[in-house]
């Protein structure tokens, strides 16, 4: 899918215009590149620790059956 694909296909399902090349929306972080769109949400994963001040926090794994 191209740049133009993806836009068109953003302002056909949400109510938006385009401003250049899409880099965040919704919260999510788009990566357009030639082999692919890559959608993360990198950026509001760290904004969120910040904003809650855990960036110092003890980690702790998450139990999980292995069967």
């Amino acid at each position: 899918m191209s740049n133009k694909e993806l836009s068109q296909d953003m302002q056909n399902e949400f109510e938006m215009s385009m401003m250049g090349e899409l880099n965040f929306f919704l919260g999510l972080q788009i990566k357009q590149m030639k082999n692919g769109i890559f959608i993360s949400q990198s950026k509001y994963c760290k904004d969120l620790i910040h904003r809650f001040e855990i960036e110092n926090v003890k980690h702790m794994g998450t139990p999980m059956s292995t069967a």
